[in-house]
């Protein structure tokens, strides 16, 4: 009965029946509450409709049941960072880098968490550290630098100048105005946060923190 729940809640993932959906996974979560399955489809349905709260609980849930189950560190990191427990964030997004070195974002959100905990030392020696990751030619590259010397700015200035392609260019945006609003520059965090929330690819978590970040400039967005 479980994997019955489980794979008509998939089919109504599918047919946009998110409400239905849920309410499969929470028969099966009755049925079987120490498997995960249901508590991933759950959290993803509530984690991409931005009810941040379930989302987390399921996602928590996750890793009681399944402490390995990596696809939930960088989510949970995410939702971590809106809640601002910082080392709980850094921990999410150092699991997440761990099982996908690929993804460059997660040691520049490692970066962040330190700064924001008032950790700014830890942080510059986190990414001296660990410059070696960044190819030189990238973006990522110039806002590890840009971090650990704000006097760097000209650099990653000039490569979001030169960036074309849009998800990318907006991308660097939201890095630089976390730095702009850590270094009290609050005026060019919330119009370069603004200018995120114009990219139309909405399922990035710089979108998200994006939103959460103009909010604590009174931005007055709606959720």
């Amino acid at each position: 009965y479980y994997w019955s729940y489980i794979d008509r809640g998939n089919l109504l993932i599918k047919m946009s029946k998110s409400e239905e959906a849920l309410a499969d996974f929470a028969e099966a979560i009755k049925i079987n509450p120490h498997h995960f399955v249901a508590h991933v489809y759950a959290g993803g349905i509530y984690y991409h409709s931005k009810n941040w709260h379930r989302a987390r609980e399921h996602y928590e849930k996750v890793l009681t049941l399944k402490s390995d189950y990596y696809h939930v560190y960088g989510p949970l990191g995410v939702m971590y960072y809106m809640n601002e427990s910082w080392e709980k964030a850094r921990s999410m997004f150092s699991k997440a880098f761990t099982c996908n070195p690929r993804e460059l974002s997660y040691p520049l959100f490692i970066a962040i968490c330190y700064k924001k905990n008032g950790q700014d030392e830890r942080a510059i020696e986190y990414l001296d550290t660990n410059l070696s990751l960044f190819p030189k030619d990238t973006w990522f590259y110039e806002i590890a630098r840009f971090y650990m010397n704000p006097e760097n700015d000209y650099y990653v200035q000039k490569k979001y100048k030169e960036e074309k392609n849009v998800i990318r260019k907006k991308r660097i945006l939201f890095y630089m105005a976390v730095q702009f609003g850590l270094l009290g520059d609050s005026y060019s965090a919330r119009a370069s946060f603004l200018e995120v929330l114009n990219l139309e690819k909405k399922d990035l978590p710089e979108y998200d923190l994006a939103r959460w970040e103009l909010e604590k400039y009174g931005g007055g967005i709606d959720w």
